[in-house]
């Protein structure tokens, strides 16, 4: 439910600034979340905007570094007896994915809900998403166009999304258009919303709702790989291990793979065993490279498979 794009917020007092002029809808990278995240994790004190900003980060950064899930929680339900808005949002999420409690869609509803009834517009898609998810389509179709007409920022990109996915599948009322789908999904990239670009990626790579395009398919790939989309990673390390309509550039993939290993791809951890063993963007390690392919094997990956069976181990 989380959608973080590139900013310029360098700093945690720049992202306070942001906060006080009520902009809360702001985009940072998953370093500066980190970042910002350590510095208040000892530190916060009584002032809303820090304690909002301490979940805000963790939740981005979860994955990077220790985050207590169950005490970002109990501060935001702190923060909402405080009728502090945007922390309604942030806790439907929590409910919403079952992250620091028990996961529950009609709890995230009512908080989602209390938030959008508020004026906050990040809880408008949001929103529009559970009615979706309980058939209440009309519903969830008038709201996702109350985003599309209005200012509402990441949101705005988020709803292009939704919009597009319900006709590629014929979902949330919408007929099956594919070709409608894949503009609604360039539209939400423009916005620079992470599934949007994903999704109009794997469309042109493999010609859903147009002709096989894969200067656009990695153009939209490598969008979606800033923002720590695992396959998006990995996809575009593949483009650029194997020179498929772009230059060969070792140095490239094997960054990408390593970013799509971080966040836990299997088949990159294969693709950077291939870099270590033959020293394409890193240095050779050959022991290194062996182990991340047989481990990757082990989880079941069918391309380090292969590549043990080719070497007869």
């Amino acid at each position: 439910m989380f959608r973080f794009n590139k900013c310029l917020v360098g700093s945690m007092r720049d992202l306070y600034g942001c906060f006080q002029m009520n902009t809360y809808n702001v985009n940072i990278t998953v370093e500066t979340a980190a970042s910002i995240y350590n510095q208040l994790k000892y530190s916060y004190n009584r002032d809303n905007y820090y304690k909002y900003m301490f979940c805000f980060t963790g939740l981005i950064c979860q994955k990077s570094v220790s985050v207590n899930l169950r005490q970002i929680v109990v501060l935001l339900e702190e923060l909402t007896r405080e009728r502090f808005i945007p922390a309604y949002d942030l806790l439907g999420n929590c409910y919403y994915n079952g992250e620091g409690c028990i996961k529950s869609p009609e709890k995230a509803t009512q908080y989602y809900l209390y938030a959008h009834n508020s004026g906050y517009k990040n809880s408008t898609a949001h929103l529009a998403l559970h009615y979706f998810l309980v058939n209440q389509n009309v519903k969830g179709q008038a709201l996702i166009e109350e985003c599309l007409k209005g200012d509402y920022g990441d949101v705005y990109g988020y709803a292009y999304f939704i919009k597009g996915y319900g006709y590629q599948f014929g979902k949330y009322g919408y007929p099956v258009d594919k070709a409608k789908a894949l503009a609604l999904y360039e539209a939400g990239a423009k916005e620079l919303d992470i599934k949007s670009s994903y999704y109009a990626a794997v469309m042109y790579n493999v010609g859903i709702g147009c002709a096989v395009d894969h200067y656009k398919a990695l153009k939209y790939f490598e969008r979606a790989a800033m923002f720590d989309e695992a396959e998006a990673q990995y996809m575009t390390g593949k483009y650029y291990f194997n020179g498929e309509y772009v230059a060969i550039n070792y140095d490239r993939a094997f960054a990408y793979f390593e970013q799509a290993f971080k966040n836990g791809h299997l088949a990159a951890k294969t693709y950077l065993g291939v870099c270590y063993l033959n020293g394409k963007g890193c240095w050779i390690d050959e022991d290194l490279g062996l182990r991340y392919i047989k481990e990757a094997a082990s989880a079941g990956e069918p391309i380090a498979k292969k590549l043990l069976a080719k070497m007869n181990l």
